[in-house]
């Protein structure tokens, strides 16, 4: 009987011995995980402000050689002037999940649901003589074309990554791509220069990816799309 009572007492301070050991592990682990977390996150954010400062250097060089033309612009498209819901087309690529509206004011409202994949606005209304669904090409100009494109635009619940792309109509490569992180619920201009080929035929596309939060949403208001007159 003794030796019993001994041998229940051992087991049961193994046993207790072991289970604080498992509950230690689990709490480090857990610590560990929530530690790794919040240098992934603050890493991620580091490298948003990195990318934010090296696309603000390249746009202000560009900024500069497309103000040095000594032509003016053809205003192509102005959500100031007229702006109809169906100017645009939408698209969810890579599993994202969204909706788009254009709210008060001629705000374009992009929320999303989660923040895998990229969620795709095509502009599909362009002032060439007339109303055109696309950039067409100008063959008679010599060198590249310059166009540019501004608005303004604000995120609230976190921050967005706007890619605003040049490409080809009907076929996919990219032209030419500037790239904007939106990270502030105050209205915050963006403005992007871009140099195309004259041979191709195009349209802008506004893709909302790379987004810290779900459930957040990036807006965008006085979307302007011109193009740099022939020197």
């Amino acid at each position: 009987m003794f030796v019993g009572a001994i041998s229940a007492s051992l087991l049961s301070a193994l046993l207790g011995g072991v289970a604080v050991a498992v509950a230690n592990q689990l709490f480090a682990r857990r610590k560990t995980q929530a530690e790794i977390g919040k240098l992934r996150a603050e890493q991620r954010e580091i490298e948003l402000r990195a990318a934010k400062l090296a696309n603000e250097m390249k746009n202000t060089i560009a900024e500069v050689k497309y103000a040095a033309s000594p032509k003016g612009e053809r205003v192509i498209y102005d959500t100031r002037v007229d702006l109809d819901r169906y100017d645009f087309r939408v698209a969810e690529r890579g599993d994202a999940k969204g909706t788009f509206a254009i709210i008060e004011d001629g705000i374009l409202s992009v929320r999303r649901s989660n923040i895998e994949g990229r969620f795709e606005l095509r502009l599909e209304r362009y002032l060439y003589d007339g109303e055109r669904e696309h950039i067409p090409r100008n063959e008679r100009i010599a060198g590249n074309r310059k166009l540019r494109v501004s608005c303004q635009a604000k995120s609230l619940g976190g921050a967005h990554t706007l890619d605003f792309v040049l490409r080809k109509d009907g076929a996919s490569p990219r032209l030419a791509t500037g790239t904007s992180v939106v990270d502030r619920t105050e209205w915050t201009p963006i403005e992007h220069y871009f140099r195309i080929p004259p041979g191709d035929d195009c349209r802008l596309y506004v893709y909302d990816i790379d987004l810290a939060e779900p459930d957040t949403s990036v807006q965008l208001r006085d979307l302007v799309l011109a193009e740099r007159l022939a020197d």
